[in-house]
């Protein structure tokens, strides 16, 4: 328990849910600006529409959170930078999203 315990009070869960809202912002953001006709996706593996980019991005996210917890769990000084890296790159595809909503 003392591991869980270490957890909570690190902030993991605070940049998981970060992770995790970054990455539904930038599949929303994208969707809506793709059906308005204002821009296009950049990444190949998400073109068909939001539920491949959810069944692509979401999964990615949590692998990427989970390995923030196993390097949290092994004593690593940087654990955080694997979900900072997935928040600094949606945040960009958020940046290009709000470009276009209004």
């Amino acid at each position: 328990m003392p591991t869980l315990c270490l957890i909570l009070a690190s902030g993991f869960w605070p940049l998981t849910a970060a992770t995790i809202a970054t990455t539904v912002a930038d599949i929303e953001l994208t969707q809506h600006c793709i059906h308005a006709g204002t821009c296009r996706e950049a990444n190949p593996l998400l073109l068909s529409g939001r539920k491949r980019a959810y069944a692509i991005a979401l999964p990615i996210a949590i692998g990427v959170s989970y390995l923030g917890h196993r390097l949290h769990k092994d004593g690593t000084k940087y654990w955080w930078v694997p979900q900072a890296a997935v928040i600094a790159g949606h945040g960009v595809g958020i940046g290009f999203g709000l470009r276009f909503i209004w």
